[in-house]
């Protein structure tokens, strides 16, 4: 589990991040899949709890603390850094071109 899941695990009760839609159950057909347009629809209706502060589960919040430790060991290489920042430009220009 990454650091941003082990962080709404932690944070969030139930690592809920959305309130759930109240959906009508006609519109629940089985097998058929949501369009994007559906799907985007959807995402635009949804409530963000809010993060309280409080920590929910202690061993998710110890997890993405060792990820953090582990990243920061990772910016701290100049390798790294040299290697992300040539993988960066390299997709800017793909993306202009």
């Amino acid at each position: 589990m990454g650091r941003t899941r082990s962080l709404r695990y932690a944070l969030r009760k139930g690592g809920r991040k959305y309130e759930p839609l109240e959906s009508d159950p006609k519109e629940k057909v089985k097998g058929r899949r949501k369009t994007k347009e559906e799907e985007d629809e959807e995402r635009r209706m949804k409530t963000e709890i809010p993060r309280t502060g409080e920590v929910y589960d202690q061993e998710k919040l110890n997890g993405a603390n060792v990820f953090e430790e582990y990243l920061a060991k990772c910016w701290e290489s100049e390798e790294y850094s040299k290697a992300w920042e040539e993988w960066r430009e390299a997709g800017k220009s793909k993306a202009k071109g």
